[in-house]
């Protein structure tokens, strides 16, 4: 029987960033996941080179790939930095214009594709202590009161705590009996990449439909964004159902053409928007974090940001039970972790459910007060300061 301090369960992003944070700490790690670990892709130039993943990562995200000393191998690939965020509603004239320059800022963030992230990190996962067991199949997982067992098909590794990070659908969560809070939107999430006639100006643009909303996000050529469009169900399955040059025109029209025609059209993937929220991340030594924890709408690019958070505050947590000399997997530190990940969790989540309902409402009067808000809230700089450093993860 393999024995570790940690066993981490999928090898995402977020699996794989804590599996180099407890090494780097000194911690002994085994990392497990069904796929192989991420390899680099030749890059191209064409909209099918590019991942149709792509997060927008907060100046709090860079922070921690900092500290995992991935961040400059990350910035050296595809990665925007946008200096600007421009929202707007499409039924009236509510507008908010974001600028980094106005709190003296280089960028509000950075636009990078998820493939990037994970093969950076794949390779220092490489080049460090942590076992990797992938691709691998988890046949159990045994909880006792002073370790947790993960049996794989022929192994068997024991550990003083497991962290759950095996994404949205996990296992583990599922094997551990957690209890979840979550519904369908009713909607899917449209993405693709897209060379545009004009450029994007280091830009992010979101406009709010009364079907959802359409963001268009920069990446490194001036020329390509990425989308991601929120729609209706029905709506979604027509938009997949057409061929590019139907799709471009309903694009154009959906942006208003603020970036223009589209020249070229990727691929187009979708998938069932649904938010999901763990009633609790801990159970005894098992602990869920990412994906496994909670599922959030793509409306604002929180996904990837929540999860190294949690990363970041686990790792905090942990350090310090050990730093008191309580045990790695000790209750209290965990507790703490808990609490400290689910109010900002909790807190992001509803922000982003409220916009939502907010922007798909149609009366007429709602509408005219949502446009002067937007309008007002253009006017106001100190408040808009204060939105873009929330943006920054400051």
């Amino acid at each position: 029987m393999a024995k570790a301090e940690v066993v981490i369960v999928g090898a995402g992003i977020v699996g794989m960033a804590a599996a180099l944070g407890l090494a780097n700490a000194g911690r002994s790690v085994v990392l497990i996941d069904r796929l192989p670990l991420a390899l680099m892709e030749p890059t191209g130039t064409s909209v099918d080179d590019y991942d149709l993943r792509v997060s927008a990562l907060t100046r709090r995200s860079q922070h921690i790939l900092q500290s995992l000393g991935v961040w400059e191998a990350i910035s050296q690939q595809r990665c925007c930095a946008y200096q600007h965020m421009e929202v707007w509603d499409d039924e009236g004239t509510g507008r908010v214009r974001f600028n980094a320059a106005d709190i003296d800022q280089q960028n509000i963030g950075h636009i990078v594709e998820n493939c990037v992230v994970a093969a950076v990190l794949a390779d220092a996962v490489r080049a460090s202590q942590v076992q990797v067991f992938a691709p691998h199949d988890i046949q159990s997982i045994e909880q006792r009161d002073d370790a947790v067992t993960v049996i794989l098909s022929g192994e068997n590794i024991e550990a003083e705590l497991l962290l759950g990070a095996d994404g949205a659908l996990s296992k583990v969560r599922e094997s551990q009996g957690y209890f979840t809070r979550e519904w369908d939107y009713g909607h899917t999430g449209i993405v693709a990449t897209l060379r545009m006639q004009q450029p994007h100006r280091e830009t992010a643009w979101q406009n709010f439909l009364t079907s959802g909303p359409l963001a268009l996000l920069p990446l490194d050529d001036p020329l390509m964004v990425s989308i991601v469009w929120s729609c209706e169900d029905a709506l979604a399955e027509r938009l997949l159902a057409m061929d590019d040059q139907a799709f471009a025109e309903q694009l154009y029209r959906a942006s208003q053409g603020i970036l223009g025609q589209v020249e070229a059209c990727s691929q187009r993937c979708g998938f069932s928007l649904r938010q999901r929220h763990a009633v609790d991340y801990v159970k005894g030594r098992v602990v869920l974090i990412g994906d496994a924890a909670h599922t959030i709408h793509p409306l604002a690019g929180q996904g990837m940001n929540l999860g190294l958070a949690d990363v970041d505050v686990l790792l905090q947590e942990l350090q310090r039970s050990v730093t008191r000399q309580l045990g790695i997997a000790h209750p209290q530190g965990l507790r703490r972790f808990q609490r400290r990940r689910k109010a900002d969790n909790l807190a992001m989540m509803w922000t982003m459910e409220g916009f939502k309902q907010l922007f798909a409402r149609r009366e007429l009067a709602l509408r005219c007060l949502r446009n002067e808000g937007m309008s007002q809230l253009d006017r106001l700089g100190s408040l808009k300061d204060k939105i873009v450093h929330h943006a920054l993860g400051a």
